[in-house]
Formats: C-alpha cells, structure tokens, sequence
C-alpha cells in the first residue's frame, strides 16, 4: 500500500538511508495500541 510522503516516519526512513547503513528494517504497527484504540480484539490479551 502507498505511504503519504509527507508522513512523519517518512523523513525517518529517508534520515536512516542517508546513513548508508548496509542493512536495515523499520517494523510498522498495523494500528495504534494500549487505551484509546478502537480495536476491541486485543482486549482478549489484557483482561
């Protein structure tokens, strides 16, 4: 899927690749978690 340019991870990425670090991995929650999300499904975890 497309990423918006103009995101805040974005700049970050592009900073880490600038750095020409011969390998590197940036790992991306599917959604936001912890109180205040709207997914109900990891309550199951927590309870």
């Amino acid at each position: 899927d497309l990423v918006k340019s103009d995101a805040g991870h974005v700049a970050v990425e592009k900073y880490i690749e600038e750095l020409s670090f011969s390998s590197w991995a940036v790992f991306r929650p599917q959604y936001m978690i912890g109180s205040g999300n709207n997914k109900d499904c990891e309550e199951w975890f927590f309870d």
